[in-house]
This record gives C-alpha cells, sequence and structure tokens, in this order.
C-alpha cells in the first residue's frame, strides 16, 4: 500500500526528523558548522532575539521608572530627599541578592524558565506601583518600598538567565550579534523613559508612567509564555537527558584561575565607571550647562549606544568565522571601552567648555562602554559554557556593589573637596587600571578542571 508524506515522516525518528526540519532553515554557513539540535536556527533565532530585545527595553524602562517619576511622587506623597533615596535604592538591595541563585537555577532549569518566572513577577509590581495603597489598604510609601525590592530581586534573575539560555541557544558564530541586539534593547529603555516617559509625566502623571510599563511588561511575558511553550513541546523530544550537565568546571578551579579574576576586577571597574558616570553626570550638566537642552543627554547618547553593540556584536560574529580567537575579541572591546572612557573622563577633568562638546565627549564614552557587551558580558560564555549563568551572576553581583560604591565616592568626593576634576580624574584612573588588568590576563579560552 502507497503510504502518504505525512505516514513516512512519522515513520522517521522524531529526533531525525526534528532535525531534517531545521536543517533546512539554515543559511548556506551554518550548514557547514557543528550543529547542534538545540540551537536556535533562521527564523527562530531572529524570534527570540527580537523578543529578548525588547525584554532588555522593558527591564531597564521599569528599572529606572522611579528615577523619573520621583519628583512627582516626592510631592504628592510627602517624600524628603532621604525617603526618595531610600525608596530609589531599595530595588538595588533587592538586585544584588539574586544575581548567583538565578544564574545557578537558569543553567540547571533553564534561562528561558527562569526568564518567565522573574519577569512575570517585576511586570506585576511595575503594575501595581500606583494602586498598592488601595488594594492592599496599606501606606503607599511601605507598599511601593515592598513593589520595588521585589522587583529587583525578580531582576537580579534577569540578565544571568539571558547568558545562560544564550550560551544553550545560540551557537558561537551568532552568539555575539544575538546577545548584543538583545543587550542593546536597556539602551531604548532608558530612551523610553526619556521622551514617552516624559510625556506621560507632564500631561497624565506619575501613575501612568507605571501603567504603560507594567502593562507593556505583562504582554511581554504573555508573549514570552508561549514562545516558551512552544519550544519546550519539541525540546522535550530532542534534548538528551545529560544536556547541560556534562564538562562542568569546578568553583574551585575558577578561582585559581587568573582569567577568572581578571574578568572580576574589570567587571567591577568598569561598573564603577559607568555607574559613576551615569548617576552623577546629570548634576555636572545642569552645574555647568544650565541652559543646555537635558533631553538631548537622555536620548543621543543611547542611540548612539544602540548603534555601537549591534556594530559590535555583527563585527564580532565576521571576525569569529575569519578565524579570530575569542580573546583577541574579548581584549579588543574592553581595550577599546576603557581606554576611550579612561580618555574622556581625564578630558572632562582638565575642563570642558560647552554644553556641544560635554554631550559628543560623553555620547562617545556611552556608545563605546556599549561595546563591552560583547566583551566583558560575554566572557563568561567563553570561561564556562555551561555555567554562564552561575558565573554571569557572580560577576553581575560584584558589578553592583562596585557601582553602589563608586556612586558613594564620588559624593564624598563632591561633599569634601567640590571638584569635579577630581571626581573624573578617579574615575579615568579606575577606567585605565581595569583595562589593563584585563589586557593582561583575560581571556576567551574555556577554564578546564
Amino acid at each position: 500500500m502507497k503510504e502518504s508524506v505525512g505516514e513516512d515522516f512519522e515513520l522517521l525518528d522524531y529526533n531525525e526528523a526534528v532535525h531534517i526540519e531545521r536543517t533546512n532553515l539554515l543559511s548556506s554557513n551554518e550548514t557547514k558548522m557543528e550543529y547542534d539540535p538545540n540551537h536556535w536556527v533562521g527564523r527562530q533565532r531572529q524570534t527570540w532575539t527580537v523578543l529578548l530585545f525588547f525584554g532588555c527595553l522593558l527591564v531597564y524602562a521599569t528599572r529606572s521608572s522611579v528615577g523619573i517619576c520621583v519628583v512627582d511622587m516626592s510631592k504628592e506623597l510627602g517624600w524628603d530627599k532621604q525617603v526618595s533615596g531610600f525608596v530609589m535604592s531599595t530595588f538595588f538591595f533587592g538586585y544584588i541578592i539574586t544575581q548567583i541563585a538565578g544564574g545557578i537555577l537558569a543553567d540547571r532549569y533553564g534561562g528561558d524558565r527562569m526568564l518567565f518566572y522573574s519577569a512575570f513577577v517585576w511586570s506585576i509590581c511595575t503594575f501595581l506601583i500606583p494602586v498598592i495603597g488601595d488594594v492592599f489598604h496599606m501606606p503607599y510609601t511601605m507598599g511601593i518600598i515592598v513593589l520595588r525590592a521585589l522587583s529587583g530581586v525578580a531582576q537580579g534573575i534577569h540578565f544571568p538567565a539571558l547568558a545562560s539560555l544564550l550560551s544553550r541557544r545560540v551557537h558561537s558564530s551568532h552568539r555575539n550579534s544575538v546577545f548584543a541586539i538583545a543587550a542593546s534593547g536597556s539602551a531604548f529603555g532608558n530612551v523610553l523613559n526619556g521622551v514617552a516617559g516624559s510625556l506621560l509625566l507632564e500631561f497624565y502623571g506619575w501613575r501612568s508612567v507605571f501603567y504603560l510599563l507594567g502593562g507593556l511588561s505583562v504582554l511581554w511575558v504573555m508573549v514570552l509564555r508561549l514562545a516558551n511553550a512552544k519550544e519546550n513541546a519539541i525540546d522535550r523530544k530532542i534534548s538528551s537527558p545529560s544536556a547541560g550537565k556534562q564538562g562542568k568546571t569546578s568553583w574551585r578551579i575558577f578561582v585559581q584561575s587568573k582569567a577568572f579574576w581578571a574578568l572580576a576586577f574589570a567587571t567591577g571597574t568598569e561598573s564603577c565607571v559607568f555607574t559613576s558616570l551615569m548617576s552623577w553626570s546629570p548634576t555636572y550638566f545642569s552645574e555647568h550647562f544650565p541652559d543646555g537642552k537635558g533631553w538631548l543627554f537622555n536620548v543621543v547618547p543611547w542611540v548612539v549606544s544602540f548603534v555601537f553593540q549591534n556594530a559590535a556584536g555583527l563585527f564580532s560574529d565576521h571576525a569569529l568565522q575569519k578565524g579570530w580567537s575569542s580573546t583577541k575579541l574579548r581584549k579588543l572591546f574592553v581595550t577599546l571601552a576603557g581606554a576611550v572612557a579612561g580618555l574622556i573622563c581625564f578630558r572632562f577633568a582638565t575642563g570642558v567648555t560647552t554644553f556641544e562638546s560635554a554631550l559628543l565627549h560623553m555620547t562617545l564614552m556611552i556608545g563605546c562602554l556599549g561595546t563591552n557587551s560583547v566583551g566583558l558580558a560575554m566572557n563568561p560564555q567563553d570561561l564556562a559554557p555551561e555555567q554562564a549563568g552561575s558565573l554571569f551572576g557572580f560577576m553581575n553581583t560584584i558589578a553592583a556593589l562596585t557601582g553602589m560604591i563608586g556612586v558613594y565616592f564620588v559624593g564624598h568626593i563632591l561633599e569634601a573637596t567640590k571638584a569635579w576634576s577630581k571626581v573624573y580624574f578617579t574615575i579615568s584612573l579606575v577606567s585605565f587600571l581595569g583595562t589593563f588588568v584585563f589586557a593582561l590576563f583575560g581571556s576567551g579560552k574555556k577554564i578546564e578542571n
């Protein structure tokens, strides 16, 4: 009896059938590479890249939402500067404590699953901020503090889970560009707040900002859930039981590695530089250029950062295909970001006289720092592909701590000396030091037992 095409297909081993189906989606370059059926390919990879881009966009937009609303919230709720500062800082207290745990859970149970769980929490928390007092019959200030702390706990899982997910799902020849595109969503998150958030704040009040961001975040969670369900229907049948459980490196070996500590040190210094600049630059601009157009600073650098990040990702994939080593690539972008930041901070220390010049220098610096999405941020996936989430979480914990320390010490320097030149000289030195250490000891090779 003549069998139909569908019946013939069903006679094939399921794993082989899915392998054939996915291979047909591959580009000519991909078919020449070592193929893992767990890797995303073709439209599948493109769809997830776009989805993760919007996830990072919303993560950053919701994270910084209180910052753009705090003046109006303070007036309505009667906050002084001390209370306002405490409300904004509670997010980061939560953010620090789940980085490593989130990475470990993502490596064990899947980055896609942990992204969903974390996003479910921070999206609901964001949406509830305007109504927390009425819904739960509690003081608004206390409710907002609790919600922001919970948001921090949930968002602490996001980037370690993202690193773990891409390490498992994206072939190394595409991983740089996919991570760069996804991470560049953070730049547009700042743009979204700077433009749409400011307009909503002016015309509809601070509550409208949280309704918009919370609503968009809930929608993104629903789309992510559908994408996960579709993936799991296939992946449960094609993944081997030992997938993701082989080749793990002992943490004892990590702490004995120069490359591990070079990454940790450079991550700490880069975060100290970036967080200090982002926290205090608005104050610098307002004091030195009070007539400058502040909205330009909130938009232009982040648009340029988006372009730089994605150009760096595409270049990195191309360079790896042409035979560059991961070590050479990581050192190139870490050096580019750190050296440019150090030089521009030195320029600020010696004096920038016009708003246009200051904006140009700051834009170039933020753009170059953005290229670290394929420098420091990708390095955990080089050093420990099977433990990329937990290693990223460890590094991000260091980044969060040094960022907080940097912001505090800049304030201390300004209070003690009133001299911005000393601030920028210090930041310049920190940037050069981290760059030098990574250039000397950093590596893109896997750390083996």
